[in-house]
């Protein structure tokens, strides 16, 4: 699994928010799930559900916006955003990546985990 860890009021995030979901649906028919994370407060939950419709080809999942950072976020040690995780099976993390930039180290974790692109 593919794991996008952001926030409403993180710019870099919105802007990378497509690249995300290019990246995910490039690997979606060799096995890879991918979702966003959003870990914003709950207050902020109908302008996040708006975003998100705007991006269908990415699933949204709500991190607890109840507890301090979230339990996914805090999981995994996802302290800032944006967050790219990468998940193996049982949930072995293979890679992770924080902040702003391109997603090429995620791109060639995800070769090697599948084999080039098409």
């Amino acid at each position: 699994q593919l794991l996008y860890f952001w926030s409403l009021y993180c710019d870099p995030c919105r802007r990378e928010y497509p690249a995300v979901a290019a990246l995910g649906s490039r690997y979606r028919d060799r096995g890879l799930e991918t979702f966003s994370v959003n870990v914003d407060s709950a207050r902020l939950l109908p302008r996040v559900r708006r975003f998100a419709e705007t991006q269908p080809t990415l699933p949204c999942l709500l991190d607890d916006p109840e507890a301090q950072g979230g339990p996914l976020a805090g999981a995994l040690g996802v302290r800032v955003t944006p967050t790219v995780v990468l998940l193996g099976p049982g949930g072995t993390v293979l890679y992770a990546q924080s902040g702003t930039g391109d997603l090429a180290g995620a791109e060639d974790k995800l070769r090697e985990l599948f084999g080039a692109d098409r």
